[in-house]
């Protein structure tokens, strides 16, 4: 847990130290429990085909391993973020976010779809205030 008002004064490689040793003391510790956990939560609902109470049962233990599946994803995100920070403490800046991420911009998206050969405008009202009937 970090307060980012004081944060934001520390250098990039301060940050990313400090990130990794909360990574490692509180991130993995508990996302591996999590993990470990759900897997054995999991197999005892399997070991006895744990089904749910009603006219038509339907098993639950199925469902139950999306438990652990989530842990191993937010594993790999963990993984993901201690390398960036592994980064950071040998170049002294953190890698860019922007290189992989781009933000959608909607005038351009409303711009590249077409229905039918027509340009396809969701946000124009069919009709505006002192117009009678459809678009002008």
């Amino acid at each position: 847990m970090r307060g980012d008002v004081l944060y934001g004064f520390f250098s990039p490689r301060v940050q990313a130290g400090l990130d990794l040793a909360l990574y490692g003391l509180f991130f993995l510790p508990g996302v591996l429990a999590m993990t470990w956990a759900g897997w054995n939560y999991a197999q005892e609902s399997l070991a006895i085909r744990e089904q749910t109470f009603s006219a038509e049962p339907l098993p639950l233990y199925p469902f139950k391993f999306v438990i652990p599946l989530a842990g191993a994803a937010l594993l790999l995100q963990g993984l993901a973020e201690i390398a960036r920070c592994v980064i950071c403490l040998r170049q002294g800046a953190w890698p860019r976010r922007e290189d992989d991420v781009e933000e959608v911009d909607v005038e351009k998206l409303k711009q590249m779809v077409h229905i039918e050969g027509t340009m396809y405008e969701a946000s124009q009202p069919t009709s505006t205030p002192g117009q009678q009937g459809g678009k002008p």
